[in-house]
């Protein structure tokens, strides 16, 4: 659980779980459905239909472990893309 952001050194002020820092815009690097929801404003369900509609592009890591890469929420919030370096 990341309670402060690893960019810039943000907390957040109820001690919760950092999923997109309020200072900065940093998100983790892979998300959850749920999570990837939550940053969206939208339902767990919407989400998986994006991806199997071929609208979100998931990672899958195993048989049953499929995650969200951090570019396609910039690329949806319309956020500058990432510096590859």
């Amino acid at each position: 659980m990341i309670t402060t952001c690893p960019n810039c050194g943000w907390a957040s002020p109820d001690g919760g779980e950092i999923l997109r820092c309020a200072k900065c815009g940093w998100t983790k690097e892979f998300m959850e459905y749920d999570e990837f929801a939550r940053l969206m404003g939208t339902s767990g369900c919407t989400v998986r239909r994006w991806v199997k509609a071929g609208r979100i592009k998931a990672t899958r890591f195993g048989p049953r472990l499929i995650r969200i890469h951090r570019s396609e929420f910039n690329r949806l919030a319309g956020l500058p893309p990432e510096k590859q370096e």
